[in-house]
């Protein structure tokens, strides 16, 4: 705890189970591709 008042942060790794890991990649892409498809049903082009 010492540490902290210093401003240095000890980050300790959650550890995460596969499923998390795939869960959360899956909702990144989904999440990416509703964008795009947002975009291109706005007509914006540069994407």
């Amino acid at each position: 705890m010492e540490n902290e008042s210093k401003g240095i942060y000890v980050f300790k790794p959650q550890k995460r189970s596969k499923e998390q890991i795939e869960a959360s990649k899956r909702w990144v892409k989904e999440t990416l591709a509703y964008l795009r498809a947002e975009q291109a049903r706005r007509g914006v082009k540069n994407w």
